[in-house]
Parts: C-alpha cells; structure tokens; sequence
C-alpha cells in the first residue's frame, strides 16, 4: 500500500469508529441507542421524569425516541404534548429557545450535548431512561 492508501483506509476506519458507539456487545451504529433520555432546564424544578406531568416534550419525529416516549408516559398516566422535530438539531434549537420543556433524545447523543448549550450548569439530565 502506498502512504495516500493508507491514508484513505486510515480515515474511512476513522470515520467509521466515529459513527459508532461502543459497548461490551461491540459496535453499534450510531442512533441505535437502546434508551432515550431527558434533559429538562434546573428552573422547571423537577428532578425525576415522573414529574413531567404536563411537560412539552421536544422529540425528534419518528425516532425511536418518539415511541420510547410516548410508551413511558402513558406506562405512568402522564400527559404530556409533543413536538416533533426533523433532527437533533432542531430539537435541541427549539429545546434552547424554550419551545418545550423537555429535550428526549437517545442517550449517547444526549451525553454529548452538553458540550452544546450555552450554560450546561443551568440542565439536568433525570435519571430515568425511556425504552
């Protein structure tokens, strides 16, 4: 192999392992994530899911995480309104501009959110995951 093949096998493996996500059963694709999370502001004052009774809920539409959530909410007679986004982007843009309460998104990507917002300190990320 030359040093431009190498190269270009060394960025394609690269570029790989950056749409993947590890774990001890190997490599998933990214957005496969088994469960969603949800990131609420610390002024909404709740600190479990189970207190989003009456929430607005950025999701993103027909995710898994669109089912996931409506599934958790009714599992605990929750009322709660939707508001379905093309992408993560969108939804964590409309989430930042205070369209909704709630940002539910698979868990990988809301680990890396975080790095994304304006005043990190200023959301929680509740302990509870929806499948």
């Amino acid at each position: 192999m030359t040093k431009a093949t190498n190269l270009a096998v060394a960025t394609a493996s690269f570029a790989l392992l950056c749409g993947a996500t590890a774990s001890a059963q190997g490599a998933k694709p990214a957005g496969t994530a088994e469960a969603t999370g949800f990131l609420v502001p610390v002024s909404l004052g709740v600190s479990s899911a189970l207190d989003l009774s009456g929430a607005t809920v950025c999701v993103i539409a027909g995710s898994r995480s669109e089912t996931a959530v409506a599934t958790y909410f009714a599992a605990y007679t929750l009322d709660y309104l939707s508001i379905l986004l093309a992408s993560a982007r969108e939804a964590l843009e409309a989430y930042e501009a205070s369209l909704c309460d709630v940002l539910a998104i698979d868990t990988v990507t809301l680990e890396g959110i975080g790095m994304h917002l304006a005043n990190p300190d200023d959301h929680l990320i509740l302990p509870e995951t929806a499948r």
